[in-house]
């Protein structure tokens, strides 16, 4: 197999063509090259053709993700491996988007050199030391024994046999020598940040390649695979002689290589990672049951907190049912019909307030959120607004958004932008039942907002006395004219101050106030906190 190695940096070269030469004389170096163009250059004229580029990801010129985009066409049969550092992985991520066939990390370990070469080499094994007759290339064994593995936590049909038959050969564990734990790792998203297909890819072929490589260096028995689902499953295998009346090794043995796992990954990626951990069973047969624990332990990190590994027993203070306050929904539906954000906001916080003291169980929460929002559903249909205008009516979608909710603060937010969203079209129905002059006069306040607009303006441009258009402004809005030019100039300005760095003077300016200090007084009477306060509260949700 002909090698290039692609680095700006002498040393790392020089040190992976040492490295290289002591794993025999199937892999040559061919050349060695500074930064891309040089790697491309060399590519084109040489002979015989490069089988494998090794190349870092970051140099000057021509970087590696440049590289592999010229490589397909330059020559297309050649493949590729990265080199990053620590928390470069978002590199990594785009360079396997590119085709790259695998990375490595600095500082290069020479065995996972080693074990990356023997992959890419056509039929080798995972352990190139192993002398099997049957040469079995590593993704096939890894698709192999995911199928039999997971087929024991689905309990699918007839695949205990040939699973029990598996651990035996390849971990020497069985219900008379062993116990058996289980753990799961899952990177946290939320609805409004999902991860595309690809990337969710990535981060678990990340995940499970940085496990199998703690494995390999602990004394722990044990499997990583991945599951249908995308989730990283872990089988450890206990021997039962260190277990007896007064001790469980379990959570002293395998929570420290967890919580070491969580901190690998940390360095590499941004999301919060959180990792569940099951009790233990003394029957194969039984390894059903542990997938249960792992669901319903991923679940309560909505309650107990994510970005951490949590254990099956912790669940066990948490509450199955919470007597809702009988006020509780009619405040939270007046809310949403009253039209008055800072109303609404409040009672949720006070509702999500209340269930997170109750420490209930992550199913009962969404449970009541989904009874609340039905309820919002049905006020709506009776006031004559289509549920469809706040899109409430597709309620599988809504119950799987809620579950991906990783967080209390994610699913408070998800929550009240529903609330919100439902208020907004219960605000524009009754803008359409109004009578034509306050639409009018509605439309041209959301024209004219930032002009010192008054109320005799409008009321002649309606061709109306301004006395009895105040008053008829008042019984339709339930607000009077001059609350309803504030509301309209701050609502405006907190868009502003959310989406970016304009000083607080030109917003002022722009949304029709003459000075910025006017402006902050009302907006702090208003809000209940300045401009800028508001504008950190915001990025801090963020």
């Amino acid at each position: 197999m002909n090698l290039l190695i692609v680095d700006d940096e002498k040393m790392i070269r020089q040190g992976l063509k040492f490295f290289i030469g002591q794993l025999g004389e199937k892999y040559r170096v061919v050349g060695e090259c500074a930064d891309g163009e040089e790697a491309l250059a060399f590519c084109r004229r040489s002979e015989p053709a490069v089988d494998v580029v090794i190349t870092d990801v970051r140099m000057d010129k021509m970087d590696g993700l440049t590289l592999l985009r010229e490589l397909k066409e330059v020559a297309p049969r050649t493949r590729a491996v990265v080199i990053s550092s620590y928390g470069e992985f978002d590199y990594v991520r785009r360079a396997m988007r590119e085709g790259a066939e695998d990375y490595l990390l600095k500082p290069i370990d020479k065995q996972e050199l080693n074990r990356v070469l023997a992959k890419i080499d056509f039929g080798a094994v995972a352990d190139v030391t192993a002398s099997s007759a049957t040469a079995v290339p590593p993704h096939m064994r890894n698709v192999m024994q995911d199928t039999i593995v997971n087929g024991l936590f689905d309990k699918s049909p007839g695949s205990f046999k040939e699973g029990e038959a598996y651990i035996l050969q390849q971990f020497g564990a069985s219900d008379e020598t062993h116990r058996y734990a289980a753990a799961a790792l899952v990177v946290d998203e939320s609805p409004n940040d999902v991860l595309t297909a690809r990337d969710r890819t990535l981060f678990h072929y990340f995940f499970r390649k940085t496990s199998e490589e703690m494995l390999a260096d602990s004394p722990i028995n044990g499997v990583a695979m991945q599951a249908k689902d995308g989730t990283v499953r872990f089988l450890f295998f206990l021997p039962t002689s260190d277990f007896n009346e007064t001790s469980e090794p379990a959570a002293a043995t395998l929570l420290p290589f967890l919580e070491s796992l969580l901190e690998v990954i940390r360095r590499h990626v941004a999301y919060p990672i959180t990792i569940a951990f099951s009790e233990t069973r003394d029957r194969l047969a039984d390894i059903h049951l542990l997938h249960e624990q792992l669901q319903d332990t991923l679940r309560a990190r909505l309650i107990l907190g994510t970005d951490k590994v949590i254990s099956y027993l912790s669940l066990g203070r948490l509450n199955h049912y919470w007597n809702v306050r009988k006020d509780t929904f009619p405040q939270l539906v007046a809310s949403v019909h009253a039209e008055v954000p800072e109303r609404l906001n409040h009672e949720v916080n006070a509702f999500f307030g209340d269930m997170l003291k109750a420490e209930l169980m992550p199913g009962s929460s969404l449970e009541l959120i989904v009874r609340l929002l039905m309820r919002v559903s049905t006020m709506m249909e009776e006031m004559g607004v289509s549920p469809e205008a706040a899109e409430m009516t597709d309620w599988i979608t809504i119950g799987k958004e809620l579950e991906m909710c990783p967080t209390w603060e994610l699913l408070q937010s998800y929550t009240l932008s529903r609330l919100t969203r439902a208020s907004a079209a219960i605000q524009e129905h009754r803008v359409q039942q109004k009578p034509k002059f306050i639409i009018n006069a509605v439309e041209y306040i959301g024209f004219h907002y930032a002009s010192d607009i008054t109320l005799r303006e409008v009321a002649e441009l309606n061709a109306m006395n301004p006395t009895y258009f105040s008053e008829q402004f008042k019984k339709h809005m339930h607000i009077n004219f001059i609350d309803y030019m504030t509301k309209v100039r701050l609502d405006k300005a907190k868009l502003r101050l959310a989406k970016g760095d304009e000083p607080v003077y030109e917003i002022s300016e722009q949304v029709g106030y003459s000075t910025s200090a006017h402006f902050s007084k009302v907006f702090k009477k208003w809000i209940g906190c300045t401009p800028l306060e508001f504008r950190e509260r915001e990025r801090i949700k963020k």
